[in-house]
């Protein structure tokens, strides 16, 4: 949950895995107000005016995209983070730079190679 400049409360996200569709569900709704209520419950009688919705990428594995793709060279990629993508952009991105700029990242990323699919 954080606060706007306005002063609005932005609360949550679910890990509904729902392909493609945008749309919100009721049930992923209500268990976030739920959680946020169970946490901070002076919210509890604020008024909930709008939801939105995005996409969550991830893998079939549920490991990201880490690393260079073969059959495009120079292509690199960091990616399918599932809903930790904000969290683990800053070390995604430092193996990642570290992966071009020394050939080798500080960390074994091989279970994150993007070529362990086909493409």
């Amino acid at each position: 949950m954080e606060q706007t400049k306005e002063g609005t409360l932005v609360i949550g996200g679910t890990r509904e895995f729902s392909g493609f569709d945008k749309e919100n569900t009721l049930e992923g709704i209500e268990v976030m107000l739920k959680r946020a209520v169970e946490f901070f419950p002076a919210i509890k009688d604020l008024n909930f005016i709008r939801a939105f919705a995005g996409l969550r990428p991830f893998t079939p594995d549920g490991l990201p995209l880490i690393g260079e793709v073969d059959k495009i060279k120079g292509f690199y990629i960091a990616a399918g983070h599932e809903g930790d993508g904000i969290a683990l952009a800053p070390i995604s991105g430092k193996l990642l730079a570290e992966l071009i700029t020394d050939g080798k990242p500080s960390y074994n990323i091989d279970h994150f190679s993007p070529n362990r699919f086909e493409l």
